[in-house]
């Protein structure tokens, strides 16, 4: 192989190897991994946007269905912008009974929201949306057995607003 077919073969594979660290599915990779960042401080990484967050101040009551059936949600949202911060709280009780409470912290843009608490031991997450009724609807992830629940619980949640606040 001569020189400059060596050049050419060799300017190809740069070309390529270019495109594949700009394009946009690795960007996107990349800001994944930071948006669910939530053991770190109290922020969202999400790119700012011209549209306001979603308005979710006060308590959302309702609904969660997990593998063995319907239980009970609430999450008391604390709002500063994007940002849902530490003092937002949430109680749950799953279909076989057993309960876990505590502190969220996470982010919220113009159409959705995520919540969690995430320590050694402990996660739990809650990832949603508005309903076209106005219902707070998505999924959550509970696994935490430094709390005594060994059930690793996954499923949907439906939260209404209830202007009466949590109880």
């Amino acid at each position: 192989m001569s020189a400059q077919e060596k050049l050419i073969k060799l300017s190809g594979i740069i070309f390529l190897f270019a495109l594949m660290v700009s394009s946009p599915v690795a960007s996107h990779a990349q800001s994944a991994v930071e948006w669910f960042s939530w053991d770190g401080p109290d922020q969202s990484t999400e790119p700012e946007s011209k549209s306001p967050p979603l308005d979710l101040n006060g308590c959302w009551e309702g609904t969660e269905q997990d593998h063995g059936g319907e239980g009970t949600l609430w999450i008391n949202f604390v709002q500063n912008g994007r940002k849902l911060t530490r003092s937002t709280t949430g109680a749950i009780s799953f279909s076989n009974g057993q309960r876990g409470s505590g502190h969220l912290s996470g982010s919220a843009n113009a159409t959705k929201f995520h919540v969690g608490h995430i320590s050694p031991g402990c996660n739990v997450t809650f990832h949603g949306a508005p309903a076209s009724d106005g219902d707070l609807i998505g999924h959550f992830n509970f696994n935490c057995p430094k709390s005594g629940i060994h059930t690793h619980f996954k499923g949907t949640f439906d939260l209404a607003s209830d202007p009466d606040g949590c109880k």
